[in-house]
């Protein structure tokens, strides 16, 4: 142990203790576990106490109470070095009891210096200085000069540690005078390094040094080599601050070699750890580095775990005070889990401020906001409860004495030391000791105002920050100019109000008062040489700068704050990130860090007043919450917090806080979604101010003019969400006619941006963007620069939508760069997040997928929550685009779990309802259903028509990919008729949101074609078109022309196009790609040049139409747009489906579709390839084909696809003669049909489970079979397609019958077919045996068209493409089976 090898010590004290206890040793066994005791506190090592604790058992049970109280006194200096200063303290208590049983007056004077020491240590500077002045008299007593001058010593750093230095320096002097005449030269020594320490702490290092020097050689001369040892630390350290590196490292040097002789490992270690620094100082980080790995080793290797964390943790601080940052971090990081691991609660929580500030610096709130919440984990509420208990003892103690002055001290003491912890306890105290002082008149002005900034200071963090700014104007106004020529503590005093004042400003927006106020704090706290307090103002400072869009002030201001020297507006990687960066941070960290602080003490706090009744106070509690949870985002908790602080206060009739409570009641369900419930408490709050308005009641800070504009405005836009229109627009009105007439112009500005997003989300471009002008001019006059960030970036989206590209990049490019400069992280996001729609828009999803992804790590470094899950829903468009559709499933995902924690109901249900879209498109039908149906469930519960309508949409596109068209069609149509809701605006009849209307009538044009419902479909995208010319929106209006025209040159069987529709097909799609290359819009341009290939098809010039589709194909692939690549592999495949390269092209459309995960796409380019080698005949590879598809289609769920796939491998088994596959596989098509109620497939199977039957000699099974096709059949007595199969069917019926011999019943069937032909029109066919391979006028297999399109069908052929199926997968709506 006395070489420092602690691990090996420990493990031999613990052989030893087994002998001694094997030989009833028992004061063998104390001795043991003493030593066994202090080697374990050195090691960092809890289970000393233990060990203590048993030691001290066994001497109290053999009665040896002095025994008892010398290890009652080791487990105390352990606990201390622990860091458990209440029960060291507890401990010590214990062992003066027993010592002044004793009547031990030199160890009761030994136990009250160490309790002064800790008292000292805990910030109890008055229960310190009575332990201390009893300890003094005692050994005055005991005439112990010896003692006394330790004591005169430890008041002198008492005094230090009050911050009077030069007091303390003088008592110091006077120990030293005590020791001279003693001829105590160790005693003076140790004085004389304490009068060092002093001086070194008041920043006047040559007398720190001279007196280090001195102390230095007096323990040379005696040989006290550790004392030596300590004394050249100092000096060392003092010639560093003095810029000496060179003389403090031949010191260093020197004390290394005593460290060594004494096998001093922790002096050693630091020895190194101060050359390591001075070489960091002379910048050589290579030297360095040696110096600490030196250090480590030593404590590495010696098991001082707790030294080896100080160790790392200072050359963090080194590392962060030469900006090398990312350095720091890992250093602090390492040493962090050193600390936790040997449970240095005090070492955490600095390792843990320090990486704070790192992560600050580095622009990462996230993270920094993780170290908030683990800093949470050793809050020292224990300590904390201790010393409150301690100072209401001193408090009782200066009532008692009847000095006003002293008591109005002692309760100023008490409320700082439980503000953390009550906030109405420590609210009475300073009331109090503000009227002591008040009753003073005016003798205590400081006093009085320093009350005034705490009771200031305790209304900011209940969030109530009007009444918190008057009440610093009320204490600067009581201090007047008396801190300008005023004492130290004066000035100290009126710089935390000024502090407190500029604070408050800035959180109400008052940049330029703030920057004023804020600016004459820092002067003030230099002057006085407070450095942490010159740190937090120049931060608050910064930040005010940067709201008043002075970007080189807030530069400056943070290179003596969080930024240090090397901050500037760019970033510098690994040190510090620019000034916009670091700012937006800074206010986003304080904002997080004040919000967990106000909701641990008012969730405290709630018990305490629940056990008193006191419901008043418990609403404000609960109102406290409510903002707290507000500020970061906790939406349903701020709605529940605000809930019940509502009911508190209409209980308690507490009537003067009641409307307050109702308007952030309201708010907060209108930001959580519950727009029911929002709507209602907003107009119940409209209705309460009407009434006040009407009693000429006085409003109160939190329920101003502002306030209930910004009700107005929510409680419109909740009238927009329940489709009320009218209500909304005059609600705006009511609130911006409140604003005109209070000449408020930041509400006005609030009502302008609530008018331009109603008119914007109405599609009504140019009136929002008039508004959005309107408002801009405001916020420029305000110098708001957010508001005028928003603006802007708003105007450059409704410009883009408007097709004026120039201007909207123009735009958003301004808006970026604004905010970028100002300090907006949230809004910086947003306008990443605008660019990337421009790009999305653009079919660019690389640039897309770069902007979405900056957005989401900015809004995720600056702790907004809402805006990384909108990012993430934005990169899921840009990762389907590119082909990753399971990993923008992944990014939805996580948004959903976002917006769950935060509790938006609203953008819960959107993340649902693009989780529905993105499982169907990669065909998981049923998980998509599932998301659709809980997205459409919750706008229901919401009472969100729009977001209800639009679930309804997706739903019918899935019951499509499902191959569902009858169901898709009424789902479709349900959706529009929602959709298509009107409402009167301004005399005009407007929809409530055109867009939505405009793609559910696209869906609806998609499946009305596969229908084959040619007119209804191109009705449904005309309409499109005029909806889209009415809203001006011009890339919508240009899609819309594109489809059209392809429409129009297509057949379905309702028609064919007539030459004028060709002529205007022409027409809409030259308009169509003039517009979008005016757009700039790549992908629009694409899909043009798709659409004129395939109308060339159409009209037979297949090679023109191969030309333009290869042109697609190459810009998709320019665009890495693998869905459009694999569209027009698709088309080429069309194209080319007379020759072999046809095939080719499916083939490769199947691999991008697979590579791409998109299994429906993917089944329907291996249904159309089945069919073209069907028709080349291409039998060895046409049914794997159909298989793979057969298989996919059962993946996800497309039962009419099985059942098409089913049909296929029927005929082609028939075809070749395996009628063991045919019966297979007709069973599963009637099993199939059946469950369906589908009675074609269901004929279909039969009849080819009864030809199979006869064919192996079952006649009855055959004919029962048959008879059934009939059957069922004649359920559809006009169906061409039916009397066929039923034709056939007699037929089969009649060779049964003539084999058997039954010839009269032969007849009858064969007059039946012939019938039956007569009847739909049918060619009759000529005579052959059913052996003899496929039967003549055979059933045709069931089709995809609604209606037959010719008379006469091949019974045994697979339809190859079709035109129409052609235009359907164009136009990305897909060939889907028609029941």
């Amino acid at each position: 142990a006395a070489q420092g090898e602690l691990r090996e010590a420990i493990q031999q004290f613990k052989t030893a203790l087994m002998v001694d206890v094997r030989d009833a040793n028992w004061a063998g066994k104390v001795d043991c576990l003493n030593h066994l005791g202090v080697a374990q506190t050195k090691q960092g090592d809890h289970s000393a106490l233990q060990t203590f604790q048993l030691a001290a058992n066994i001497m109290r049970d053999r009665g040896d109470r002095a025994g008892e109280a010398a290890l009652l006194m080791q487990l105390a200096q352990a606990n201390c070095v622990l860091n458990q200063l209440p029960q060291s303290l507890e401990n010590l208590q214990q062992c003066l009891e027993l010592r002044k049983s004793l009547n031990d007056k030199r160890g009761q004077a030994d136990a009250l210096m160490k309790i002064s020491y800790l008292q000292t240590s805990l910030r109890s500077f008055s229960r310190a200085k009575d332990v201390l002045r009893e300890a003094t008299e005692l050994r005055a007593e005991l005439g112990d000069d010896m003692g006394l001058a330790e004591c005169n010593n430890a008041r002198a750093l008492l005094l230090v540690q009050e911050g009077k230095v030069n007091e303390g320096i003088s008592a110091q002097t006077e120990s030293l005078k005590r020791l001279r005449d003693l001829n105590d030269t160790s005693g003076l020594g140790e004085v004389l390094n304490n009068i060092s320490v002093c001086y070194s702490y008041a920043g006047d290092y040559p007398n720190a040094i001279k007196n280090a020097e001195e102390s230095v050689k007096l323990f040379n001369h005696n040989l006290e080599k550790k004392k030596e040892t300590k004394a050249m630390l100092n000096l060392g350290h003092n010639y560093v601050e003095l810029n000496k590196q060179d003389t403090a490292a031949q010191i260093f040097e020197k004390a290394i070699v005593l460290c060594r002789g004494q096998a001093d490992v922790r002096d050693e270690a630091a020895c190194y750890g101060n050359l390591g620094t001075i070489d960091l100082n002379n910048g050589d980080a290579e030297r360095a580095t040696i110096s600490y790995n030196l250090a480590l080793n030593l404590l590495r290797e010696h098991g001082e775990k707790r030294g080896e964390a100080q160790v790392l943790h200072n050359m963090g601080v080194l590392h962060l005070a030469k900006s090398e940052t990312a350095q720091a971090v890992r250093l602090f990081e390492e040493a962090l889990q050193l600390f936790r691991a040997s449970r240095d609660g005090r070492g955490a929580t600095n390792c843990l401020l320090c990486l704070k500030e790192a992560h600050t610096r580095l622009g990462d709130a996230f993270k920094a906001s993780q170290m908030i919440h683990l800093l949470q984990e050793y809050y020292p509420e224990e300590e904390v409860w201790f010393l409150v208990r301690q100072l209401e003892s001193d408090l009782e103690q200066a009532r008692a004495s009847g000095d006003r002055k002293s008591e109005a001290e002692a309760h100023v003491a008490v409320g700082d030391a439980v503000a953390e912890l009550d906030v109405s306890a420590a609210n009475q105290h300073y009331q109090k000791a503000l009227k002591l002082r008040e009753s003073l008149g005016g003798q205590d002005a400081r006093g009085e105002a320093e009350c005034y900034g705490k009771l200031a200071g305790l209304m900011a963090v209940q969030g109530e920050l009007g009444g918190a700014l008057e009440t610093y104007k009320k204490g600067s106004a009581v201090l007047g100019d008396v801190w300008r020529e005023g004492s130290e503590e004066t000035v100290l005093t009126g710089s935390d109000l000024m502090y407190g004042l500029g604070c408050a400003y800035l959180e109400t927006n008052h940049y330029e008062e703030a920057v004023k106020v804020l600016s004459r704090c820092l002067q003030l706290r230099r002057e006085c040489g407070d450095e942490a307090g010159e740190y937090e103002t120049s931060n608050k400072l910064a930040i005010a700068y940067m709201r008043a869009g002075d970007v080189y002030k807030a530069t400056e201001a943070l290179k003596t704050g969080v930024g240090g020297e090397f901050v500037s507006e760019v970033e510098h990687p690994g040190q510090v990130t620019g000034t916009g960066s670091l700012v937006c941070t800074l206010m986003n960290v304080q904002r997080h860090e004040d919000a967990l602080r106000s909701i641990a003490l008012h969730e405290s706090n709630l018990a305490l007043h629940k056990a008193r009744g006191n419901e008043r106070g418990e609403g404000q509690c609960y109102w406290a919450l409510g903002v707290a949870y507000a500020s970061i985002d906790q939406l349903q908790q701020a709605a529940d917090s605000f809930s019940i602080c509502y009911q508190l206060r209409l209980v308690s009739g507490d009537s003067a806080n009641l409307a307050p409570s109702l308007r952030r009641k309201g708010l907060a369900m209108f930001n959580c979604g519950n727009i029911r419930s929002a709507t209602e408490d907003l107009e119940g709050y409209v209705n309460l101010m009407n009434q006040h308005e009407h009693q000429q009641l006085p409003r109160t800070p939190d329920n101003t003019i502002a306030h209930h504009v910004e009700a107005l405005c929510a409680l419109g836009k909740s009238y927009h969400r329940v489709g009320d229109v009218n209500s909304a627009a005059d609600t705006l009105k009511t609130a911006l006619n409140m604003a005109h007439s209070h000449v408020d112009r930041v509400s006005e500005a609030r009502c302008l941006m609530a008018f331009a997003t109603l008119y914007q989300d109405l599609w009504i471009t140019k009136r929002s963007l008039d508004h959005y002008q309107k408002a801009l001019e405001v916020y420029f006059e305000l110098g708001d620069k957010d508001g005028e960030t928003r603006c802007i970036m708003e105007m450059g989206r409704l410009q883009f939508i408007r097709g004026d590209t120039p201007t909207a990049i123009k735009s958003l490019e301004e808006a970026l760069n604004l905010a970028h400069k100002s300090a907006q992280g949230s809004t910086q996001a947003d306008c990443l997040m605008a660019v990337g729609e421009v790009h999305y828009t653009q079919g660019d999803y690389k640039q897309t997928q770069a902007h979405y992804q900056k957005a989401c790590q900015v809004c995720k470094e600056q702790l907004d929550p809402f805006g990384e899950a909108t990012g993430l829903c934005g990169l899921s468009k840009a990762s389907l685009g590119l082909g990753l559709p399971h990993q923008a499933i992944d990014q939805v995902s996580e948004a959903l779990k976002i917006r769950k924690s935060l509790g938006d109901r609203k953008a819960e249900a959107e993340c649902l309802r693009l989780l529905a879209d993105l499982n169907a498109a990669v065909g998981r039908l049923g998980e998509a259903r599932q998301h659709c149906e809980a997205g459409r469930q919750l706008s229901s519960e919401n009472s969100e028509i729009l977001d209800r309508a639009k679930a309804e949409v997706i739903m019918g596109r899935i019951l499509a990919k499902s191959g569902d068209v009858d169901g898709a069609i009424a789902q479709l149509q349900a959706a529009r008729d929602l959709h298509a809701q009107t409402t009167m605006m301004g005399g005009v009849k407007i929809f409530l949101d055109p867009h939505e209307l405009g793609e559910c009538l696209y869906e609806l044009a998609a499946v009305y074609m596969t229908a084959g419902e040619r007119s209804r479909a191109i009705g449904c995208v005309q309409q499109v078109e005029k909806i889209f010319f009415a809203s001006e929106d011009a890339g919508g209006l240009a899609k819309a022309r594109c489809k059209l025209a392809v429409l129009l040159s297509s057949t379905g069987s309702d028609g064919k196009p007539t030459k004028e529709e060709m002529e205007e097909s022409t027409a809409k799609l030259r308009e169509s790609m003039e517009a979008r290359k005016k757009h700039g819009n790549r992908a629009g341009v694409a899909e043009c040049v798709l659409s004129q290939g395939v109308i060339f098809v159409l009209q037979g010039q297949n090679q023109n139409g191969s030309d333009k589709l290869k042109q697609a194909r190459d810009i998709y692939n320019e665009l890495d747009d693998q869905r459009g690549y694999a569209q027009a592999l698709m088309e080429l495949g069309h194209a080319t489906s007379t020759t072999q390269q046809g095939e080719v092209y499916f083939q490769e459309a199947i691999k991008v579709y697979h590579e791409i995960n998109d299994q429906v796409e993917e089944g329907r380019a291996l249904q159309h390839l089945g069919q073209l080698q069907t028709n080349f005949n291409n039998r060895a590879t046409v049914n794997k084909t159909w298989y793979d598809c057969l298989a996919i289609k059962r993946e996800i769920g497309d039962t009419f696809g099985v059942k098409k796939c089913l049909g296929a491998l029927i005929s082609l088994a028939d075809q070749s003669g395996d009628s063991v596959s045919v019966m297979a596989l007709s069973k599963e098509l009637y099993e199939l049909a059946k469950q369906g109620e589908d009675a074609d497939n269901a004929s279909h199977a039969l009849h080819h489970i009864g030809k199979v039957q006869a064919q192996q000699g079952n006649p009855t099974g055959a004919i029962d079979s048959l008879n059934r096709v009939i059957q069922l059949c004649a359920t559809a007595p006009k169906s061409t397609k039916a009397l066929a199969r039923t034709a056939a069917s007699y037929d089969l019926l009649a060779s049964i019958y003539n084999e058997a011999g039954r010839v009269e019943e032969a007849e009858a069937a064969a007059q039946e077919a012939a019938a039956a032909r007569a009847r739909g029109g049918l060619a009759q066919p000529s005579q052959s045996k059913i052996s003899g391979g496929p039967a003549p006028g055979a059933p045709p297999a069931p089709q995809d068209y609604h209606q037959e399109q010719q008379q006469q069908v091949d019974p045994n052929s697979v339809r190859r493409p079709s035109k129409t199926s052609s235009i359907k997968g164009m136009l990305g709506w897909g060939s889907k089976n028609k029941n």
